[in-house]
């Protein structure tokens, strides 16, 4: 619940006061939900640099390739051609 009061002590400047804790837990849901995401990013991530062979053998099953990807964007790499690493 937001209230907007004019007052004095303000010297007549709107003041905006929020009241509940609403934004709160609106505050640090968005930081668990942040540092989760981050965490498995990271993870992710050191996997496919030390090419753990499940994170490889993942990626190659969802159709990436094993290899990086190529400096150009107008390269198309079919599904159907990932390699074995």
């Amino acid at each position: 619940m937001v209230s907007i009061t004019t007052d004095e002590a303000t010297n007549g400047q709107t003041t905006r006061e929020t009241r509940g804790s609403s934004s709160k837990t609106r505050l640090w849901s968005g930081r668990v939900i942040s540092i989760v995401l981050v965490i498995f990013f990271l993870f992710d991530s050191i996997g496919k640099i030390l090419k753990i062979d499940q994170s490889v053998e993942g990626s190659v099953k969802l159709g990436y390739p094993c290899s990086p990807a190529p400096s150009s964007t107008r390269f198309h790499v079919p599904l159907s051609s990932a390699r074995s690493c």
